[in-house]
């Protein structure tokens, strides 16, 4: 019984009693004490009624507990699905570990040998890739497409220094975002600057392209 239906009760219990009273008090023509009675007999009745009726208490729904969004946004920032699965992704959908992987899959398609550095020991490198023409190449791969943050010069400098730890002559940096102006003037000779231009220019049409090729294989 909840709180509302026990007020509806005793309310009806005050009337009853009430009418009761008044009844005998004009059959009898009661003295004053009958007077006193019909005021102090409802309101004995409906403490009695009060301590009788149970009251159910509704218990609160208990609010699931929520996912750790951090935890879940930190697993999509680092997953890595299938090769078939990102060549038919967007840019914006895509991890970084994702958009490495991506660049691997280019270069390698272009007969290129490249090697994906281990994380957290690359030095800003990410990815090597060797050409019998050009030699060894060092590349550094900032998935900056969200947030749209440009590359600095401090970026094009690390970079510059980080290649020498892998014997490369040559280095390339790719984003999808953009580079600023003096990073791209400060650029040094020997480095390629590879800007979300360049993914709409050569990369999303060659995943199209390799994406209906393993569909057909």
């Amino acid at each position: 019984m909840n709180k509302k239906q026990r007020n509806s009760i005793l309310q009806l219990v005050r009337l009853i009693v009430g009418f009761i009273t008044l009844t005998i008090l004009l059959l009898n023509r009661a003295d004053i004490y009958y007077y006193i009675l019909i005021f102090i007999l409802p309101t004995i009745s409906s403490i009695i009624m009060d301590q009788l009726l149970p009251v159910s208490i509704k218990k609160k729904k208990q609010k699931q507990p929520r996912k750790n969004q951090r935890i879940d946004k930190k697993a999509a920032h680092n997953r890595l699905r299938t090769d078939h699965e990102i060549l038919k992704m967007g840019l914006d959908e895509m991890s970084w570990r994702e958009v490495e992987r991506l660049c691997f899959l280019y270069y390698k398609s272009k007969g290129y040998k490249p090697e994906l550095t281990k994380q957290g020991a690359d030095g800003g490198i990410d990815l090597i890739y060797y050409h019998p023409q050009d030699g060894k190449t060092a590349v550094q791969i900032k998935h900056y497409i969200r947030s749209q943050k440009e590359i600095s010069v401090s970026l094009i400098r690390e970079l510059d220094g980080s290649k020498r730890n892998y014997g490369c002559v040559f280095s390339e940096f790719i984003t999808t975002s953009t580079f600023t102006n003096p990073a791209s003037a400060q650029a040094p000779r020997g480095m390629n600057l590879r800007d979300i231009y360049w993914f709409n220019r050569e990369v999303i049409p060659w995943m199209k392209k390799e994406s209906a090729k393993r569909k057909l294989a």
